[in-house]
C-alpha cells in the first residue's frame, strides 16, 4: 500500500513573528512561522487594518528562530533563520516574483533540533553590522554582516564564543549605536551544578555581554551580572536612549546595563481574591517600538487585558498584532477613548486559528455535496466546537427584491476614467432595469438604455459609448433574423444570429462601429459567445470563442487578413451553454499562456483550456464537476486580479492567489447570474441574481477555503464523540486549575473580608465581582481545583440540549457510545472521571464510570449509576454487549449492573498506560501511552485476555484507526504516522482459529508479545495528530494536528500512478532547495526512513517551478510538462478540496 499526503488546511499556530519592511517600501509587513515549519508574509491595510497574506511557503524543515535585520544604509529587511537544518540561512522577500530567495546559506553544525547545535536563538545587531546565532548550551556563533563592491550582502565566516557548562535561555542585540556590536545573552553556569547538594537550585541566572570586536574580528566575553530571571529585551540606545537590557523576572521588570545600577519596577497585578497572593506575574511575550526623544524614566502602566500570546508586534501605522496561544490571531488598533475609559485597544481583524484542534469527525449530515468538520478545538475559555464547511466565506452588503425573475444582470462605468461603476442592468424576459450607482442605488428612466426590450449583452467601447444588444436594434438584422447571442469588449462587437450567423463589427481610429463584410454561417445553432480583453497596446482581441449545439467549441480569428476564419476546436461531452474568453495569470503555465478559455457545460462540467495567442490553438483541457445544473459563466474583478463566477446548484469561483489559480465554492445560496460590481461601498464586490432578489456581497478571506461555524464551549474539550441514531455530537470538557461555580462560591465566602458583604448572607457574592473574575473560567493556583462538564450538541440547531458539570473536584477524560445485551434497544453513554488529578506524575485519589442512558430524541442523558475505580480511566470502548475499561495498565471488562457495573474479566500484562481502545470482532487492539499498540484476544469460553502482538518500536501514541482487519494507522506525539500490520501468517492462524488457542502456545518473544507487528507506511509530518476520522466513497484518511492543520492521505490504486509520483518527488527533492538547507529525506525521516508515502506538499511545488525547470523535469519523466501539472491537480481535486 502507498498513500499520497496532501494538505487541506495549513497550521494555524503562530510560534514566531517579526515585522519589518521586507518588501522595500515604506509600508510595513509581519512575517510568521506556523506550524514549525511554514513561513507566511501578511501585510496590513493602513486603512482598514486587514491582514493580506501576500506570501505562504513550506520551508520543509523545523524553523526554530526568526530575526530581521537591516544593513546601513538598506531600504528594505533581511531574514535570518535558524532551523534543525545545522545552517544559517539569509532570505530576502522578492516583491516583484512574490518569494523568497535564498541568499546566503552557511553550515555550522549537525541537522536536528539538539541543545548543543545553534539555532534555537538568533538576534541581530540593530544597525545591521553583525547577527549571534546560539545553542541552548555551550556553542554560540557570531556572523559579520557587510556589502561587497558590487551591493550585494555577504556574511563572513563564523566567530565562535562557545562556553563549557553554559545553559542559554535568550539571546537579543543590545543597541550601543555605531560602537562594536554588542550581544546580550540569559545564561546559567552549571559546572559545580553537580558538585552541590541542591544541584542546579543553587545556579543563578545572569545576564552576560558579548562583544564583536569588528578591528580585531574576535568575540569576548565584556561584561556578567547574576541574580537575574526569565528573558530580556534590548533598550534604544546611542543617541536614543541609555541602552542596555531589560530584564523580566516574575512580578518584575529590571533595567540593567554595564556600569549603571540597575532599576526596578513591579509588574500591575488584578484584584483577584481567587488566585494565589505568593504566585507573581510573568511576563510571556513583548515588543518594542520607538519615539522620538530620549528615554528618562521606567514606568508601567496597565494598558488593556489581550488573550494569552506568543508573540506582539507594533507597526508604525498604530497597529497592534498578537499571536495567541490559541484562538483567533488579532490584529488591534489604539483607539480614541473617553475620560476614564477602560479599553484602549479595538480589534479591527483577525486571522483565523483552529489551535489547538483537540479532537474532529468527518461526515456529512446536512447532505451537502462536501462532508464537514466538526472539530473540537481551542482551551479554557477560548474552547470550541467549530463546524468547517468547503467554501468561502462572504459578506452580504445589500439584498433588494425585484417585481420579477431576472435572467441577467451587468455593470458599467460611463468613462474609462470613472473610478466606479455608473450603472446597474438588469434584465428580464421582455424589460431592462436600469439603476443608477452613487451614494444609493436609484432606478434611472433618462439613461439612454432601452428598457422595454430584453438585453442580451451591455458594454463599454473606447469612446465612453455603450452598447446594448436586445431584440429591438438600430442595426437591423438581415431579413427576418434575430439576435440570439452577443459579445463585446471595448473595441469590438460579436452578434450570433438566429440560423447559426455570425457578425462582427470593430470600432476605427475615428471612434466609428463598422460592420465588417465577413460573415461566417455555422451548421448549428450558436448558444454561447465569448470575446476575450484587448491587449494592452493592441487594437482588438484576435479571438473569439462560439459555443454551438452540436457540443463544439471553436475559437475564430478576428483579424482583418482572416476574419471569422476557425482557428481551432474543442469536442465536449454536452452543450456549452456558457463560455469566457479570460487573461488570468497562473504560475502553473508559461507567462505567455495567460489567456483562458472557460466553458460551462449543460451537464454541469466546468471545462478550463489553454488558449495560444499567437496560433489560437487550444490545449491542457481541465474539467471539474460542478454540480448537476448547467454551468452559467461570469467575469469578476477581485483585489488580487480577474476571476470566473461559474454557477451551477452552489457558486464557484475559480481565482488567482499567491500567483497560483485555485477553484472553491462560495457559501452561499444558489445564483442564476452575477457579474462584478465596483461602488465606494465596495469596490470589488459581487452582484447576483437569486430568484427574484438582487444581491451585493464581497468576498472576505482568498485563499481561506473553509467556511467555520462556532459553537463556544465552557471548558477545555477533551473527546468529541458522535451519536449515530440521534445525530448529535457529545463533547466532554475539562480544565485544571479552574473552578466550577460551586466551589468559586466558597472560596469567595472564605476570602472575601469586607464587612459590608458578610453581613449581608443572602446577597449573591458572585455578582458583586467583575465581570471577567465571575466567568467559570478563572485560573487559581491553590490547590489540585478541576472544572469539568459533559454537554450533548444538537448540530443543525447549533445549541447545547445537555449540560451536566462534574462536583466533586471530578474531571472527565473519556467517552464510549455503548449498547448492553442485558437491555438491548437502549442506548447508553459512557464516561469516565477521575477525583483530584494530578499530572505528572499521573495520580488520582479515585476514578469514576458514569453511566447515562439518552432520551428517546437523544437530545438529554438520565443518569444510570456511577462506578467507582482504583484509577484513572483514559480509554472506553464498548464490546459485545459490554464494555472495555483501560486504566493505568489494567484492561477491565465490565457488564451492566442495577446499582453499578459489574467486573467480568480484566488483565494487567499492558506495559504502562492504556490511553485508546479499537475492538473487531474478538480482537481488541489497545494504544499504550509510550509503548504502541499491542494486539489482544478475548476467550468467551476461558473469560481471559490474551496479549498475541506487540510492536518492535515504543511509540508514545496519540491516536489510532484500523484500516481493515489486519492493520492499523497510528501517530504518536513526535509528528509521525505510521501503519501497522499483523503478519500474513498470525492472520492467516487468526482467520482459521478464532479461539486463538494456537497463538496461546506460542512463547514470548523480546521480552513481549510472541509475535511483532510489522511497518509498512511512516513519514514524518511535524505536527502532532490528534485524530483520524475515515471518509468518502473511496476512502482516504483525514488527520488533524494540534497546530491546527488538516491533511488527508490518499491510497493509490494504480502502480501506474505510484512510479510517476515517486519519480517526481524524486526529481524534485533536487531542483526545488528547501529555503532553510534543509534534506527532505531527512526531514521526512526525522525518526525512521520515510517508506510507502508520496509527500504531496513537496509535489505540488512543481506548479511553482520555473517554466524550464517544469519542462527539463517533464522530459525526464517522458512526458509533457501540462500533462505533469494536470496529473498534480487531478491528485487534489478528484478526492479532495
Amino acid at each position: 500500500m502507498h498513500l499520497y499526503n496532501l494538505s487541506l488546511q495549513k497550521p494555524s499556530s503562530i510560534n514566531i513573528s517579526v515585522a519589518g519592511n521586507f518588501s522595500g517600501g515604506k509600508q510595513q509587513e509581519i512575517l510568521v512561522s506556523k506550524g514549525a515549519s511554514l513561513l507566511e508574509l501578511y501585510r496590513v491595510d493602513a486603512e482598514t487594518g486587514k491582514m493580506n497574506c501576500l506570501l505562504s511557503q513550506d520551508v520543509f524543515g523545523v524553523i526554530r528562530s526568526v530575526t530581521p535585520f537591516r544593513l546601513i544604509g538598506a531600504t528594505k529587511d533581511y531574514i535570518i533563520i535558524g532551523s534543525d537544518s545545522g545552517r544559517i540561512v539569509v532570505l530576502e522577500y522578492k516583491e516583484e516574483s512574490n518569494s523568497f530567495e535564498k541568499l546566503h546559506q552557511e553550515t555550522f553544525g549537525k541537522t536536528g533540533c539538539r541543545r548543543i547545535v545553534p539555532g534555537q536563538y538568533v538576534a541581530s545587531d540593530p544597525m545591521g553590522r553583525a547577527t549571534m546565532i546560539c545553542a541552548v548550551e555551550k556553542q554560540k556563533f557570531v556572523y559579520v554582516l557587510n556589502r561587497d563592491a558590487e551591493a550585494r550582502m555577504t556574511i563572513s565566516s563564523p566567530l565562535e564564543a562557545h562556553k563549557n557548562h553554559m545553559l542559554t535561555f535568550a539571546c537579543v542585540g543590545v543597541d550601543v549605536g555605531y560602537e562594536n556590536p554588542i550581544f546580550a545573552c540569559l545564561e546559567v553556569d552549571y559546572t559545580e551544578a553537580d558538585l552541590e547538594t541542591n544541584g542546579i537550585d543553587s545556579c543563578e541566572k545572569m545576564v552576560t555581554y558579548y562583544e564583536l570586536d569588528l578591528g580585531l574580528n574576535h568575540v569576548v566575553r565584556r561584561w556578567s551580572e547574576v541574580n537575574v530571571k526569565e528573558f530580556i529585551d534590548k533598550v534604544p540606545g546611542g543617541s536614543d536612549g541609555p541602552g542596555g537590557v531589560l530584564v523580566c523576572s516574575e512580578g518584575f521588570i529590571e533595567w540593567r546595563h554595564q556600569g549603571q545600577k540597575a532599576h526596578r519596577i513591579p509588574i500591575p497585578r488584578r484584584r483577584n481574591p481567587l488566585e494565589s497572593k505568593e504566585r507573581d506575574a510573568l511576563i510571556v511575550s513583548y515588543s518594542l517600538f520607538k519615539k522620538k526623544g530620549n528615554v528618562k524614566n521606567l514606568v508601567v502602566k496597565y494598558f488593556d487585558s489581550v488573550p494569552r500570546s506568543v508573540s506582539l508586534n507594533v507597526l508604525k501605522t498604530g497597529f497592534l498584532f498578537l499571536a495567541t496561544e490559541n484562538g483567533h490571531h488579532q490584529n488591534l488598533k489604539e483607539a480614541w477613548i473617553e475620560p476614564r475609559e477602560l479599553k484602549n485597544l479595538s480589534v479591527v481583524s483577525s486571522l483565523e486559528s483552529l489551535n489547538p484542534i483537540i479532537d474532529c469527525k468527518v461526515m456529512n449530515l446536512t447532505n451537502e455535496e462536501t462532508p464537514q468538520f466538526y472539530a473540537a478545538c481551542g482551551k479554557g475559555s477560548e474552547s470550541s466546537l467549530r463546524i468547517l464547511r468547503h467554501g468561502l466565506e462572504i459578506s452580504e452588503m445589500a439584498v433588494s427584491e425585484l417585481p420579477g425573475n431576472p435572467i441577467a444582470v451587468w455593470t458599467v462605468k460611463k468613462s474609462e476614467n470613472d473610478e466606479f461603476d455608473s450603472y446597474i442592468i438588469v434584465s428580464f424576459v421582455n424589460a431592462t432595469v436600469i439603476l443608477s450607482i452613487g451614494e444609493s442605488v436609484e432606478e434611472v428612466q433618462d439613461s439612454g438604455f432601452l428598457n422595454n426590450v430584453k438585453t442580451i449583452c451591455v458594454g463599454r467601447l473606447n469612446d465612453d459609448s455603450l452598447v446594448q444588444d436586445g431584440s429591438i436594434q438600430d442595426w437591423k438584422p438581415p431579413g427576418k433574423q434575430t439576435v440570439q447571442q452577443a459579445t463585446c469588449n471595448t473595441s469590438q462587437i460579436v452578434l450570433a444570429l438566429s440560423g447559426g450567423e455570425l457578425v462582427y463589427f470593430e470600432m476605427d481610429l475615428n471612434g466609428n462601429l463598422q460592420e465588417f463584410e465577413e460573415k461566417k454561417q455555422l451548421n448549428s445553432q450558436i448558444i454561447s459567445l465569448s470575446l476575450g480583453p484587448v491587449p494592452e497596446g493592441r487594437q482588438r482581441c484576435r479571438f473569439v470563442a462560439v459555443g454551438s449545439e452540436d457540443s463544439t467549441v471553436r475559437i475564430f480569428s478576428l483579424n482583418p487578413d482572416d476574419c471569422l476564419q476557425p482557428l481551432s476546436m474543442q469536442a465536449l461531452s454536452s452543450k456549452p451553454c456558457s463560455v469566457l474568453l479570460i487573461e488570468m495569470f497562473d504560475v502553473s503555465h508559461e507567462k505567455d499562456g495567460s489567456l483562458y478559455l472557460n466553458i460551462g457545460l449543460e451537464n454541469g462540467v466546468f471545462v478550463r483550456l489553454t488558449v495560444d495567442q499567437i496560433t489560437g490553438t487550444l490545449s491542457d483541457a481541465r474539467t471539474r464537476f460542478l454540480g448537476p445544473r448547467a454551468v452559467r459563466l461570469g467575469k469578476v474583478a477581485l483585489e488580487t486580479g480577474n476571476a470566473v463566477l461559474a454557477l451551477s446548484t452552489r457558486p464557484w469561483l475559480q481565482y488567482t492567489y499567491q500567483n497560483k489559480s485555485t477553484i472553491c465554492p462560495l457559501f452561499y445560496e444558489t445564483l442564476e447570474y452575477g457579474s462584478s460590481i465596483s461602488s465606494p461601498q465596495c469596490s470589488n464586490g459581487i452582484i447576483a441574481v437569486a430568484g427574484n432578489s438582487l444581491r451585493i456581497f464581497v468576498i472576505d478571506n482568498l485563499g481561506n477555503n473553509f467556511n467555520q461555524q462556532s459553537l463556544p464551549l465552557k471548558y477545555t474539550p477533551r473527546k468529541l464523540l458522535f451519536q449515530p441514531e440521534f445525530k448529535t455530537f457529545v463533547v466532554i470538557e475539562s480544565d485544571h486549575n479552574t473552578l466550577t461555580e460551586t466551589k468559586k462560591r466558597e472560596l469567595i465566602k472564605e476570602k472575601l473580608t469586607d464587612p459590608d458583604d458578610m453581613e449581608d448572607e443572602n446577597e449573591d457574592l458572585i455578582n458583586k465581582l467583575p465581570e471577567w473574575m465571575r466567568e467559570a473560567t478563572v485560573n487559581v493556583h491553590e490547590g489540585c481545583h478541576w472544572a469539568s462538564c459533559l454537554r450533548v450538541i444538537h448540530p443543525f440547531k447549533g445549541e447545547t440540549t445537555f449540560l451536566y458539570e462534574f462536583e466533586n473536584n471530578e474531571a472527565a477524560f473519556s467517552v464510549a457510545n455503548c449498547s448492553f445485551h442485558t437491555r438491548p434497544g437502549e442506548a447508553f453513554l459512557v464516561v469516565g472521571t477521575s477525583k483530584d488529578t494530578i499530572t505528572s506524575p499521573r495520580t488520582c485519589s479515585s476514578g469514576y464510570i458514569y453511566v447515562f442512558k439518552y432520551s428517546s430524541d437523544g437530545t438529554s442523558l438520565d443518569l444510570v449509576h456511577k462506578t467507582p475505580l482504583e484509577d484513572l480511566p483514559l480509554a472506553i470502548c464498548g464490546f459485545q454487549g459490554r464494555l472495555l475499561i483501560g486504566m493505568g495498565n489494567c484492561l477491565r471488562l465490565y457488564d451492566l449492573g442495577k446499582k453499578k457495573l459489574l467486573r467480568k474479566c480484566e488483565t494487567k500484562k499492558l506495559p504502562n498506560c492504556i490511553v485508546s481502545i479499537h475492538t473487531q470482532g474478538n480482537r481488541i487492539v489497545v494504544g499504550d501511552i509510550q509503548e504502541s499498540l499491542h494486539y489482544g484476544l478475548y476467550r468467551p469460553d476461558l473469560n481471559q485476555f490474551y496479549i498475541y502482538a506487540d510492536d518492535t518500536l515504543p511509540r508514545w501514541l496519540t491516536c489510532f484507526i484500523p484500516l481493515d482487519y489486519d492493520t492499523m494507522a497510528a501517530a504518536d506525539k513526535f509528528g509521525n504516522f505510521f501503519v501497522l500490520r499483523l503478519p500474513k501468517h498470525v492472520a492467516k492462524d487468526l482467520d482459521e482459529d478464532p479461539s486463538g488457542n494456537k497463538l496461546m502456545s506460542d512463547k514470548a518473544f523480546l521480552q513481549g508479545a510472541p509475535h511483532k507487528v510489522t511497518i509498512t507506511i511512516i513519514i514524518h509530518l511535524v505536527g502532532t495528530s490528534c485524530s483520524f476520522p475515515l471518509f468518502g466513497g473511496r476512502e482516504v484518511l483525514v488527520y488533524t494536528t494540534l497546530q491546527g492543520a488538516i491533511g488527508v492521505f490518499i491510497p493509490f490504486v494504480t502502480k501506474e500512478d505510484v512510479e510517476f509520483f515517486q519519480y517526481l518527488e524524486m526529481h524534485l527533492r533536487n531542483e526545488y532547495p528547501s529555503l532553510v538547507g534543509r534534506d527532505y529525506l531527512s526531514y521526512r525521516s526525522y525518526y525512521l526512513p520515510v517508506k510507502n508515502v508520496i509527500d504531496g506538499e513537496l509535489v505540488e511545488q512543481y506548479l511553482s517551478l520555473p517554466t524550464d525547470k517544469k519542462i527539463d523535469i517533464a522530459q525526464a519523466m517522458e512526458r509533457n510538462s501540462g500533462d505533469v501539472a494536470k496529473k498534480i491537480q487531478d491528485m487534489r481535486t478528484t478526492v479532495a478540496f
